[in-house]
Order: C-alpha cells, then structure tokens, then sequence
C-alpha cells in the first residue's frame, strides 16, 4: 500500500480472476474504509483464496485437487478467527464487529 498498488488499474484486473467484477468497485471503498490496514487485506485475501465458493459442484465426481472440502473449510475458518482476533486487538469492539460486517458483506458481494 505505501507504493500505491492500490491505485494501479493492473491490481484489480489481476484479482478480477477470482473475485467477480462487480466487487471491485466495493473493495475499492473496503481499502480506503480500513485505513487500508495491510493485515486485514492479507487475512481477507487469504481468506478468499480458500474460499469453495466456485468450488461447489453438484455431482457424484469429487475433483482431484478439492477432494476434502471440510479441509478447506477448517483452514478457511482458522483465518477468519484470526481476521477476527486481530480486528479485536487492533480497534474497540463496536469497530471490530462493523468491520468484520463490511468484511463478510464484500466477501457475498
């Protein structure tokens, strides 16, 4: 953040490969709403990437490379309990639960 990623066009055509378009805009404002706190991205970030959203599938074939879901889910789970600890430690209660709020709302965008 202290080089301007953020402001650079080529940043948000990169992540447009695993977050919808119509976020961008929304993550936009999420960057600037947090102060663009670099650990919160981060946990954020990783908390996406072992996202299983377009993962979910309907069928009796289990994909090679996502064979355990729960897996995934309890990594998944440990990152967000930790986005949520730090949320805690660094701001007061209220902020951490409007935060965390915006956070979960970007990620269902």
């Amino acid at each position: 953040y202290k080089i301007g990623l953020l402001n650079q066009s080529g940043f948000y055509d990169a992540i447009e490969s695993f977050i919808p378009p119509r976020v961008i805009p929304f993550a936009k404002r999420m960057a600037t709403r947090l102060d663009m706190d670099m650990i919160i991205m981060k946990l954020f970030l990783a908390i996406l990437s072992f996202s299983t959203f377009n993962s979910t599938t309907y069928s009796n074939i289990s994909p090679m490379n996502l064979s355990n879901h729960q897996q995934l889910l309890d990594i998944q789970n440990k990152y967000i309990e930790l986005t949520w600890r730090y949320l805690l430690y660094k701001y007061n209660f209220q902020r951490a639960v409007i935060l965390f709020s915006d956070l979960i709302r970007c990620f269902f965008c």
